[in-house]
């Protein structure tokens, strides 16, 4: 059995009509990211993520837990989140900042 990053894609990857690179340098990236129900990608450890409309997304890897977000909210996603998941019944249009180069938690 492959491991579960192994399937789960970055969403500019797999979606580049639906999402797009904002800004990229050694120290950041930033996403745009509208998912569709039911739609997995991976993230950046530790990112940030601001929620243009209100979205239900759970962080698949490793805890599973939901979040609901209201539109304009901001949420710091933990070290050991790998991938999230848009649960709700509607897109989710978020803004994923990824931090480059932070520590890893022990």
């Amino acid at each position: 059995m492959k491991p579960m990053m192994a399937i789960i894609k970055d969403a500019v990857e797999a979606l580049p009509d639906d999402n797009a690179v904002l800004l990229e340098d050694e120290n950041v990236r930033v996403v745009d990211y509208r998912g569709r129900p039911g739609e997995r990608t991976a993230v950046h450890p530790g990112c940030l993520i601001y929620s243009f409309t209100p979205a239900r997304i759970r962080k698949t890897i490793p805890q599973g837990n939901e979040l609901e977000l209201k539109a304009g909210e901001v949420v710091c996603l933990k070290e050991d989140t790998r991938a999230i998941e848009n649960t709700g019944s509607t897109n989710a249009h978020l803004l994923i900042i990824e931090l480059k180069g932070l520590p890893r938690a022990k």
